[in-house]
Protein backbone atom coordinates (compact mmCIF):
# COMPACT_ATOMS: atom_id res chain seq x y z
CA UNK A 1 0.00 0.00 0.00
CA UNK A 2 1.82 3.13 -0.69
CA UNK A 3 0.88 5.88 1.00
CA UNK A 4 1.23 9.98 1.39
CA UNK A 5 -0.37 11.93 4.09
CA UNK A 6 -0.42 16.28 4.46
CA UNK A 7 -0.62 18.10 7.74
CA UNK A 8 -1.62 21.56 8.69
CA UNK A 9 2.32 21.68 10.07
CA UNK A 10 5.40 19.49 10.82
CA UNK A 11 5.06 19.36 14.29
CA UNK A 12 2.99 16.49 15.15
CA UNK A 13 2.15 17.02 18.83
CA UNK A 14 0.61 20.50 17.75
CA UNK A 15 -0.61 20.08 14.00
CA UNK A 16 -3.03 17.63 12.74
CA UNK A 17 -3.20 15.62 9.37
CA UNK A 18 -5.50 17.24 7.17
CA UNK A 19 -5.94 14.18 4.65
CA UNK A 20 -4.57 10.56 3.92
CA UNK A 21 -4.31 9.18 0.31
CA UNK A 22 -3.42 5.80 -0.48
CA UNK A 23 -3.26 3.57 -3.78
CA UNK A 24 -4.01 -0.06 -1.96
CA UNK A 25 -3.92 -2.67 -5.36
CA UNK A 26 -4.56 -0.02 -7.78
CA UNK A 27 -7.26 1.69 -6.42
CA UNK A 28 -6.56 5.28 -4.80
CA UNK A 29 -8.04 6.11 -1.85
CA UNK A 30 -8.72 9.47 0.03
CA UNK A 31 -9.76 10.18 3.88
CA UNK A 32 -9.76 13.97 4.33
CA UNK A 33 -12.10 16.07 6.77
CA UNK A 34 -12.42 18.96 9.07
CA UNK A 35 -11.99 16.35 11.62
CA UNK A 36 -8.53 14.71 12.13
CA UNK A 37 -10.43 11.91 14.47
CA UNK A 38 -12.75 10.90 11.48
CA UNK A 39 -9.65 10.91 8.82
CA UNK A 40 -7.66 8.53 11.03
CA UNK A 41 -10.79 6.40 12.62
CA UNK A 42 -11.30 5.76 8.61
CA UNK A 43 -7.63 5.31 7.39
CA UNK A 44 -7.21 2.55 10.01
CA UNK A 45 -10.12 0.96 9.17
CA UNK A 46 -9.41 0.43 5.74
CA UNK A 47 -5.97 -1.31 6.52
CA UNK A 48 -5.19 -4.79 7.89
CA UNK A 49 -2.72 -5.85 10.56
CA UNK A 50 1.00 -6.29 8.81
CA UNK A 51 -0.13 -4.43 5.63
CA UNK A 52 2.96 -3.17 4.01
CA UNK A 53 3.35 0.33 3.86
CA UNK A 54 5.34 2.46 0.73
CA UNK A 55 5.84 5.91 1.16
CA UNK A 56 8.98 8.88 0.32
CA UNK A 57 10.42 9.73 3.54
CA UNK A 58 7.74 7.50 5.87
CA UNK A 59 10.25 6.29 8.36
CA UNK A 60 11.03 10.09 9.22
CA UNK A 61 7.23 11.60 8.82
CA UNK A 62 4.08 9.87 7.98
CA UNK A 63 4.84 6.71 10.21
CA UNK A 64 5.63 8.52 13.14
CA UNK A 65 2.81 11.35 12.32
CA UNK A 66 -0.10 8.91 12.09
CA UNK A 67 0.66 7.32 15.45
CA UNK A 68 1.51 10.25 17.25
CA UNK A 69 -1.77 11.47 15.84
CA UNK A 70 -3.93 8.39 16.17
CA UNK A 71 -2.64 8.67 19.93
CA UNK A 72 -4.02 11.91 20.96
CA UNK A 73 -7.19 10.70 19.79
CA UNK A 74 -7.58 7.19 21.40
CA UNK A 75 -7.78 5.48 17.85
CA UNK A 76 -7.13 2.16 17.61
CA UNK A 77 -3.92 1.44 14.89
CA UNK A 78 -3.10 -1.56 13.24
CA UNK A 79 -0.07 -3.53 13.11
CA UNK A 80 2.28 -2.07 10.32
CA UNK A 81 3.61 -4.43 8.57
CA UNK A 82 6.78 -4.20 6.16
CA UNK A 83 7.77 -0.56 5.87
CA UNK A 84 9.99 0.78 2.52
CA UNK A 85 10.69 3.71 2.69
CA UNK A 86 11.72 5.20 -1.21
CA UNK A 87 13.87 7.92 -0.26
CA UNK A 88 16.19 6.10 1.71
CA UNK A 89 16.33 3.73 -1.89
CA UNK A 90 16.93 6.31 -4.16
CA UNK A 91 19.74 7.94 -1.99
CA UNK A 92 21.49 5.04 -1.41
CA UNK A 93 20.92 5.04 2.31
CA UNK A 94 20.80 1.77 2.89
CA UNK A 95 24.55 1.57 1.56
CA UNK A 96 26.14 4.64 2.66
CA UNK A 97 24.56 6.83 4.77
CA UNK A 98 24.55 11.23 3.65
CA UNK A 99 21.91 12.73 6.50
CA UNK A 100 22.18 15.78 4.35
CA UNK A 101 21.08 13.93 1.31
CA UNK A 102 17.37 14.51 1.66
CA UNK A 103 16.43 15.15 -2.32
CA UNK A 104 12.85 15.85 -2.94
CA UNK A 105 9.62 14.27 -3.97
CA UNK A 106 9.24 16.78 -6.85
CA UNK A 107 13.15 16.19 -8.13
CA UNK A 108 11.71 12.66 -9.36
CA UNK A 109 8.70 14.32 -11.26
CA UNK A 110 11.37 14.71 -14.40
CA UNK A 111 13.05 11.85 -14.12
CA UNK A 112 10.35 9.89 -14.18
CA UNK A 113 8.16 11.64 -17.17
CA UNK A 114 5.70 13.28 -14.82
CA UNK A 115 4.53 16.86 -14.66
CA UNK A 116 5.81 18.88 -12.09
CA UNK A 117 3.36 19.43 -8.91
CA UNK A 118 1.97 23.03 -9.73
CA UNK A 119 2.26 24.08 -5.49
CA UNK A 120 4.95 23.02 -2.93
CA UNK A 121 3.69 21.00 -0.15
CA UNK A 122 4.08 23.82 2.56
CA UNK A 123 0.99 25.51 0.35
CA UNK A 124 -1.68 22.55 1.90
CA UNK A 125 -0.80 23.92 5.39
CA UNK A 126 -2.18 27.75 3.63
CA UNK A 127 -5.24 25.47 2.12
CA UNK A 128 -6.08 24.00 5.19
CA UNK A 129 -7.08 27.00 7.35
CA UNK A 130 -8.88 28.34 3.80
CA UNK A 131 -10.80 25.10 4.42
CA UNK A 132 -10.30 24.01 0.29
CA UNK A 133 -9.68 20.39 1.01
CA UNK A 134 -10.29 19.92 -2.42
CA UNK A 135 -6.40 20.98 -2.96
CA UNK A 136 -5.27 19.31 -0.54
CA UNK A 137 -6.77 16.19 -1.96
CA UNK A 138 -5.55 16.68 -4.93
CA UNK A 139 -1.58 17.58 -3.89
CA UNK A 140 -1.92 13.93 -1.51
CA UNK A 141 -3.01 11.56 -4.36
CA UNK A 142 -0.47 13.23 -6.76
CA UNK A 143 2.05 12.77 -4.41
CA UNK A 144 0.84 8.89 -4.23
CA UNK A 145 0.95 8.51 -8.21
CA UNK A 146 4.86 9.74 -8.51
CA UNK A 147 5.71 7.42 -5.09
CA UNK A 148 3.91 4.82 -7.01
CA UNK A 149 6.35 5.59 -10.09
CA UNK A 150 9.72 5.47 -8.38
CA UNK A 151 8.12 2.58 -6.53
CA UNK A 152 8.04 0.92 -9.60
CA UNK A 153 11.18 2.34 -10.89
CA UNK A 154 13.61 1.19 -7.99
CA UNK A 155 11.79 -2.18 -8.77
CA UNK A 156 12.77 -2.60 -12.15
CA UNK A 157 16.62 -1.31 -11.32
CA UNK A 158 16.69 -4.51 -8.74
CA UNK A 159 16.41 -1.76 -5.86
CA UNK A 160 13.60 -4.20 -4.14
Amino acid sequence: MIIDIETAGLESLKHCITCISINKQNVLTSFINEDEKIILEQFWQSIEDGECFIGFNINEFDIPFLIRRSLIHKIKCKKIGRVIDVRLLVNGFFYSYKKEEKGRLDDWCKILGLANKTEDGEKMIEYYYLKDFEKIKAHCEYDVKIVKALYERCEECGLI
